[in-house]
């Protein structure tokens, strides 16, 4: 997407494209009342389910996966 120039890649700055088109697309899907099931929480948590969530789709990114792994491996082998 990010080599043809497409739309959604340009729309999220060719970073993640797919991930962060899905992410946003469940928080529009959550947005309607009938889906909303974070209404019930207190806006902090709201804030914070939603970073942690957007968080949780952007790690299944499998172009940041060994930079990633990276990271935790001497934690992993310590």
């Amino acid at each position: 997407m990010v080599d043809t120039s497409d739309e959604l890649a340009i729309r999220y700055n060719d970073q993640s494209v797919l991930e962060n088109h899905h992410v946003a697309s469940a928080f529009r899907l959550i947005r309607t009342e009938e889906l909303d099931f974070m209404r019930s929480l207190e806006k902090e948590d709201q804030k914070l389910m939603r970073k942690k969530l957007i968080g949780l789709v952007l790690a299944t990114d499998m172009s940041k996966h060994f930079s990633e792994m990276g990271r935790y491996k001497p934690r992993i082998q310590a």
